[in-house]
């Protein structure tokens, strides 16, 4: 996987991101992690969630469930929104 940098933050992100917005919802917390670790193992460290995603419960799922703990967690960016402007995740 080629890594492209995250404006001038020094991260370097997968240039595909995983967007988690059904992540409690119409996805299963299980499911999530399944899903976060198949794309985590092809190399995509960029995983898109928000607040407002399903009152924030895509965001907790993301954070507590899906991360495995051997990863480093410095060097993946979670992208997350607040009042239409993105956030540092």
């Amino acid at each position: 996987m080629k890594y492209v940098g995250l404006g001038t933050s020094g991260l370097k992100v997968s240039p595909i991101c995983l967007g988690a917005m059904t992540f409690g919802k119409q996805t299963s917390a299980a499911v999530a992690a399944k899903m976060v670790h198949v794309a985590r193992d092809a190399g995509i460290n960029f995983i898109d969630t928000a607040e407002s995603y399903v009152m924030g419960e895509s965001e907790k799922i993301v954070r507590t469930g899906c991360l495995r703990p051997s990863w480093d967690r410095r060097r993946s960016a979670t992208g997350r929104t607040r009042r239409g402007s993105v956030a540092p995740g």
